[in-house]
């Protein structure tokens, strides 16, 4: 679908969820910008009291607590309706209050992992949603990390310096599931969902926040029709297929008395054999890069099949993590590994010593790195991924 053109908004305004309301906020920097989508750091302010028999007023005060606004372009949203799914103009209020209300129902999701809702302010073009504050996205640190290594050929020891966040970054998602068992990531799990602020330069003091599944699962369904300016290649196959229909045949599987009903669709969206995929996508992303980027849903479903294979090179990747990567990302759902495998596999991963570590990062270092071609229709043990192309490890000197 086409991009909306962006209203004129003028962001650097006070931004309230009623005329009357007692506070309201102000964005200050923009942290992530995008044609229908940004995001900025703000202030809240509570307005001071009128005083009556003064003409001076009480000064309006700040609060403590730092927010993020996200700007949604509602009129992107309102064509997509229309457009794509044959949507009722008259039910386009009924949908948007279905969003508030779910918005409200995860205001009371609370884990230390995910970050807090506090306002949904919608105007007339747009919706801002309010939440924690964060200082940058995954995504972004990746970037600034691979910058500063571009210039070191021991590639191995990437994992070994950005282990801290892995280990942060798995144990917070199992804590997530752990805590809250119905509900999964669905989509966000990914670099650009995933939000860090980070102490200094020292990454074992940085923080991990999630995005609220508030939105999540139709969240995905606008990404895949360029919602965003990129397309979320790190959806699993089944996601896809679900919307390789013409969109008169989803809107039969979306739509329930006019309004867009979300729960026909929550077996495939919402479960964790999604988030499985999209773990096994971001792990190798963050080491790496993405294992393999499409952009469209109609490239994805020509391109990805039984026998696709994407290429990693194997020996940039500690055992562990290679088998996380190599078994989460299976065609079949009934293949990827299971989270009491994967929640076993990562405690191991974490326990390890800092000489071992040392000693297979040492180890990875020596080998010439070359891509190999992995199918995500079978698994395959780590030697035998290792030894595709005659890749041998290497021996530890005497």
């Amino acid at each position: 679908m086409e991009d909306v053109e962006d209203p004129q908004y003028n962001f650097r305004r006070t931004i309230s969820e009623k005329k009357y309301s007692d506070y309201y906020y102000y964005p200050i920097n923009e942290l992530m910008s995008s044609e229908n989508s940004k995001i900025f750091s703000a202030v809240k302010m509570f307005k001071g009291k009128q005083q009556i028999d003064s003409t001076k007023n009480e000064e309006d005060r700040i609060d403590d607590k730092k927010y993020c606004l996200k700007w949604l372009n509602k009129k992107w949203i309102k064509k997509f309706l229309l457009t794509e799914c044959n949507y009722k103009e008259d039910n386009l209020p009924k949908f948007f209050e279905v969003l508030r209300k779910g918005f409200d129902q995860s205001k009371n999701i609370k884990n230390s992992s995910i970050l807090e809702l506090y306002d949904y302010i919608e105007e007339e073009d747009g919706i801002f949603l309010v939440y924690d504050s964060f200082q940058m996205t995954l995504y972004d640190y990746i970037r600034i990390l691979k910058e500063a290594n571009k210039q070191n050929k021991n590639t191995g020891i990437v994992e070994y310096k950005i282990r801290p966040l892995l280990i942060k970054l798995i144990d917070s998602y199992i804590s997530i599931i752990h805590d809250l068992s119905s509900v999964y990531m669905s989509g966000i799990l990914n670099s650009r969902d995933i939000y860090l602020s980070i102490s200094g330069d020292n990454v074992n003091e940085c923080k991990i926040k999630f995005q609220n599944p508030f939105m999540s699962n139709i969240m995905a369904i606008f990404k895949v029709f360029n919602f965003d300016d990129y397309f979320p290649s790190f959806y699993p196959p089944e996601v896809y297929h679900l919307f390789s229909d013409s969109m008169n045949k989803i809107v039969d599987k979306l739509t329930n008395v006019g309004s867009l009903d979300l729960s026909n669709i929550h077996s495939v969206i919402n479960n964790i054999h999604f988030d499985i995929w999209a773990l096994g996508y971001l792990l190798y992303e963050i080491l790496d890069k993405e294992p393999f980027i499409f952009k469209s849903l109609d490239e994805f479903i020509k391109t990805v099949k039984e026998n696709y294979s994407y290429a990693i090179q194997p020996f940039l990747l500690s055992e562990d993590l290679l088998f996380l990567v190599n078994n989460s990302l299976q065609y079949h759902i009934k293949f990827r590994i299971p989270i009491k495998i994967l929640s076993d596999k990562f405690h191991s991963y974490s326990m390890k010593d800092t000489k071992s570590l040392k000693e297979e990062e040492e180890l990875l270092s020596k080998v010439p790195q070359k891509e190999v071609k992995i199918s995500i229709n079978e698994q395959k043990d780590i030697e035998t991924v290792r030894l595709l192309h005659k890749l041998e490890k290497p021996k530890k000197d005497n």
